[in-house]
C-alpha cells in the first residue's frame, strides 16, 4: 500500500502542476500590450459655485502599467492616470476646514470631479463604457473615524442644494484609437 502512495502522489502532483501551468499560460497570455502606451488629454471643466462660473484646465496623463489579475476582472491591462498639474484629483470645493458631513456623518474633505479611467482614454476595449459624465453626480472624499479616507457621491441636485455647486460643461480631448 505504501508503494502505491509513493507512485501515485508524485503523479498527482505532476498532473496538478501541468494543469496549473496550462491555466497560467492562457490567463497571462490572453491580452496583448497596447501599441500606444502613453498619451496626454487636455481638458476644461466648467462649473458653478455659489452663483460664480469657474473653470479648471489641466491635462490627464495616461500610461500603460502592465497587467493585473483579480477575481472581479480576471486579467486586465493596468493604466496609470495622473494630472499634469500634480493634483491628485480635480477638486471643485475643499471642505477640510468646514463642519460638513456626508454618509454616516463622516467629515467631508472635498468635492471633486471624476474624470474617468486611463483605459477609456487609451482606447482599451475593456473600458469603452467608462465615459466621464457631468450631469449625474458630484463625488466627494470623506475621512473615517479611524483616519482612513473613503469616497461617496451626491446627486447633482443634492450637491446644488447643499453647496451651490453644479457642473456645466466637460471638454476633453477624445480617446485615442489604439491597437492591442
Amino acid at each position: 500500500m505504501k508503494k502505491n502512495y509513493i507512485i501515485v502522489l508524485p503523479l498527482v502532483l505532476f498532473i496538478f502542476l501541468i494543469v496549473c501551468a496550462v491555466i497560467y499560460f492562457f490567463v497571462t497570455h490572453s491580452l496583448s500590450k497596447p501599441k500606444v502606451k502613453y498619451a496626454e488629454f487636455p481638458f476644461k471643466l466648467t462649473y458653478e459655485l455659489s452663483g460664480e462660473v469657474r473653470s479648471i484646465e489641466d491635462i490627464i496623463i495616461c500610461e500603460f502599467d502592465g497587467f493585473s489579475i483579480d477575481e472581479a476582472n480576471g486579467k486586465h491591462r493596468r493604466w496609470k492616470t495622473s494630472l499634469k498639474s500634480g493634483n491628485e484629483r480635480v477638486t471643485l470645493l475643499d471642505l477640510r476646514n468646514s463642519n460638513e458631513t456626508g454618509i454616516y456623518e463622516m467629515p467631508i474633505l472635498e468635492l471633486f470631479f471624476d474624470y474617468g479611467s486611463g483605459g477609456y482614454y487609451m482606447g482599451d476595449p475593456n473600458y469603452k463604457n467608462a465615459i466621464p459624465r457631468i450631469k449625474d453626480v458630484i463625488e466627494y472624499k470623506y475621512i473615517d473615524e479611524d483616519g482612513s479616507q473613503g469616497g461617496w457621491k451626491f446627486t447633482s441636485e443634492e450637491a446644488y442644494e447643499r453647496f451651490g455647486i453644479r457642473l456645466i460643461r466637460w471638454e476633453c480631448a477624445l480617446p485615442i484609437s489604439n491597437d492591442f
